[in-house]
């Protein structure tokens, strides 16, 4: 299977194009959230890359390369969802609740 990274430096090529993260905040040419995404090397819209390849008058192959990776490295990624036990229903509570639906 393949997946995407952000080629090495993408940060430092839009410090280095002007593009400081107080900058690119000021001018609103992307969020907070969105320079986070860069640096943890997390999906970015179309849109998104696009404006960057603007900025650094590049393509998108300059900016993002294709590595190998195997299922399992895919499936670790994914961040397992805890909830808390105060947030689990409880199912006393559960059925007392239906009691009172279906009267």
């Amino acid at each position: 299977m393949k997946k995407f990274e952000y080629r090495r430096g993408l940060i430092e090529k839009l410090k280095a194009a002007g593009y400081t993260y107080q900058r690119v905040l000021d001018e609103h040419v992307f969020g907070q959230g969105t320079y986070t995404r860069i640096r943890r090397n997390e999906p970015l819209s179309m849109r998104t890359l696009e404006k960057i390849c603007n900025i650094l008058n590049c393509g998108l192959i300059d900016i993002i390369k294709t590595v190998d990776v195997s299922e399992n490295e895919i499936k670790k990624e994914k961040p397992e969802i805890v909830i808390p036990e105060s947030l689990k229903a409880k199912k006393d509570d559960y059925e007392d609740y239906e009691d009172e639906v279906e009267r």
